[in-house]
């Protein structure tokens, strides 16, 4: 259900189910962006799905949905923070401010919210409303001008560059609209950049059933020029899981991508939280997108106006709707 703040009525839509299946070829009326919404079926889209994806007939299933091994290792941040069920980041009272006097724009105004372990969340609003600064400032990016941070228990608010720049680089992965990557590294030398530059052993075992999962065991020593858009972006997904992080923040990953290479990415994103427990935050303007998130949460003018919980489509799209008018 979703919840309504600063007086508005919520959508009329139900909640969803734990149940997903693979993106086909073919998208089917009862997908979002290739990515079957949960608890639908091809012929009623409010009939719950009891089908076990394993019994699936093997052609049509997608191996990002085979379940991972359970894999020991300091850098599981992932797993850890669904082990203690804390929220994994939280924000309390967040202000932004740029410039002074009259030039003073503020971009957050009292912000606060907590994101949850194991959830994927996407943050939406018109242009403007303070959805990207909120994700910069999360993911330590940013300062705030008021408030606080805290990422797997830790304030990082307070901390000072050098152990920002750690904390990051332990508990944080990043996927970019434009996918930066580095040109001169092959595929895998991109993937494997955050441990190549903390100093720390590549897991073969780990980043070969990463790269398999992607899609990328056959491109694997092509660099960004000779893949196409979806591929670049399929490698920042990796990048962005191979370290096990604690949380992966997504800056409009299906922006620059066609609508097929969109689907890819959904799947990939919404794989990484269902089989691998993974937190995301994304920031997108697509409902297409948001609606494989378990929650949407809509800014309006630096604050947080509507927080949904597996929302449709056409419940977003209507959210969306409400905040033109007032955004004009």
């Amino acid at each position: 259900m979703g919840r309504l703040v600063a007086g508005r009525s919520p959508p009329v839509g139900g909640g969803r189910s734990s149940a997903r299946e693979p993106m086909t070829a073919a998208v089917p009326p009862h997908t979002v962006g290739g990515v079957k919404r949960p608890g639908a079926t091809s012929g009623n889209p409010n009939e719950r799905n009891t089908d076990d994806p394993a019994s699936a007939t093997p052609a049509l299933r997608d191996p990002l949905l085979a379940p991972p091994p359970r894999r020991p290792g300091r850098r599981d941040g992932a797993r850890r923070a669904m082990s203690t069920l804390e929220p994994v980041v939280v924000a309390e009272k967040l202000d932004r401010r740029y410039g002074e006097g009259e030039t003073e724009v503020h971009a957050l105004r009292d912000v606060s919210l907590a994101i949850d372990p194991g959830k994927l969340t996407a943050v939406m609003g018109p242009s403007g409303s303070g959805k990207s600064t909120l994700m910069h400032i999360l993911a330590g990016l940013d300062r705030p001008s008021g408030g606080s941070v805290a990422v797997a228990g830790r304030t990082i608010t307070s901390m000072d560059d050098g152990d920002l720049t750690r904390l990051r680089r332990e508990h944080i992965g990043f996927v970019f609209q434009f996918f930066n990557l580095l040109p001169m590294l092959t595929a895998e030398e991109n993937i494997v950049l955050p441990l190549s530059i903390a100093g720390e052993r590549v897991d073969r075992k780990w980043l070969t059933e990463l790269v398999e999962r992607v899609g990328l065991a056959d491109r694997l020593g092509h660099r960004p020029a000779e893949l196409s858009g979806g591929q670049q972006q399929r490698v920042a997904v990796a990048r962005s899981l191979v370290t096990r992080p604690t949380v992966v923040f997504a800056d409009e990953p299906t922006g620059n991508l066609d609508a097929r290479s969109s689907a890819e990415i959904l799947a990939l994103l919404r794989t990484a939280s269902d089989a691998y427990g993974q937190t995301i935050v994304m920031v997108t303007h697509d409902a297409r997108a948001a609606a494989v998130a378990d929650r949407v949460l809509f800014l309006l003018d630096g604050r947080i106006v509507i927080d949904l919980h597996g929302a449709t489509e056409t419940e977003i799209l209507g959210s969306m709707g409400r905040l033109e008018p007032a955004a004009a």
